[in-house]
């Protein structure tokens, strides 16, 4: 187990012998393989302690779902529709599943903008460019959060914040707000993993800056900023008012939202940039999983405040670029790789 010191004022990570915590079980095969994008993978897995029913891995211009375990579930290919509901050529970004109002729901990001779907993928019922004027040559390539029971926020490549309004099948999605956030492009945002955090979502860009948002109903108003530490952000997660950031330096850090915006944690994880972050929010465990093979797992400690390294694993010539968790409390996990078929499962042990 690893344990936190102070050091310069900072917190930093002091490695002890680690137990084995997880066993790799047999791999998911992909039609193709897994493009080089941060985060790429999501996983279909609503609800407290349920086991995750499906994953979704982006290829050049669309995604592979596949069953976990369920033979009833075939794989399918999601590709990428322009408005008239033609195959198109797009680079996603991000896909995810999620319940907003009474639905649950298949968000695909591209160059085209959002797309949401049913949460089968079969059928599209709202596209929106989120560019910042209908005109603009910029492509987007938005990232993904929601915040509450029925807000979508998306955030651009120029720094915009779009916020929709989604509840049903039958009823318009409605964006209600759209506001430059960032002077970067947004490269990842995050709304609440709990009820403790549901007034408060968090975007970091491009150059490594983080903001704070206050969520007012349906609107969001700027709460604190974290400067730069020279990197890119990469994933950002929120749990019990702490605020959990990737960079492209490979280190994790751990800030606090109130009662003052601080950092309290720093953890050099990765020896290359990290690629994806996951969150279980019932038990504080994180997952980290980065261009240097590794996956990890860690254990945020929110009293001392403290991270724990609990578990690592090498993915032998693998640049990894996905990776989450399958339940709510963190007992089992899956990790995609770049130019590889195999999404590689972990369960405890």
């Amino acid at each position: 187990m690893q344990k936190i010191e102070l050091f310069g004022g900072r917190q930093l990570v002091k490695k002890r012998h680690i137990p084995t915590m997880y066993r790799q079980e047999k791999p998911l095969i992909l039609m193709s393989t897994a493009s080089a994008i941060p985060n790429n993978l999501a996983v279909d897995q609503m609800g407290h302690r349920r086991f995750a029913d499906q994953v979704a891995v982006i290829h050049p211009g669309y995604i592979s779902i596949i069953p976990i375990d369920c033979e009833e579930q075939k794989t399918k290919y999601v590709a990428v529709r322009s408005s008239a509901g033609e195959a198109a050529l797009a680079q996603v970004s991000q896909v995810m599943w999620c319940k907003l109002g009474n639905e649950v729901w298949f968000i695909i990001a591209s160059t085209l903008g959002i797309q949401v779907f049913d949460s089968s993928a079969e059928k599209c019922f709202f596209s929106h460019p989120c560019r910042d004027g209908l005109d603009s040559a910029e492509v987007s390539s938005p990232q993904l959060a929601t915040i509450g029971s029925n807000l979508l926020c998306v955030g651009n490549n120029v720094g915009s914040l779009y916020i929709f309004h989604l509840f049903d099948q039958q009823s318009e999605a409605v964006l209600v707000q759209n506001q430059r956030g960032h002077k970067y492009g947004i490269s990842a945002i995050a709304g609440p993993s709990d009820q403790v955090t549901d007034d408060v979502i968090a975007s970091g860009d491009q150059d490594g800056n983080v903001v704070v948002w206050a969520v007012n109903r349906d609107h969001l108003h700027k709460d604190a900023t974290f400067s730069s530490y020279g990197f890119a952000c990469t994933s950002i997660h929120i749990w019990h008012k702490l605020i959990v950031v990737a960079y492209g330096s490979g280190h994790i850090r751990l800030f606090s939202i109130h009662p003052t915006a601080a950092m309290l944690v720093e953890v050099a994880a990765h020896a290359r940039w990290i690629t994806a972050l996951d969150l279980a929010p019932d038990s504080g465990r994180l997952l980290s999983v980065g261009e240097d093979s590794l996956v990890r797992v860690w254990q945020i400690r929110e009293e001392q405040p403290m991270i724990e390294h609990r578990f690592h694993s090498s993915i032998k010539d693998s640049m990894l670029v996905g990776g989450r968790f399958l339940t709510s409390n963190g007992s089992a996990f899956c990790v995609s790789s770049y130019d590889s078929c195999e999404v590689h499962c972990f369960h405890i042990s």
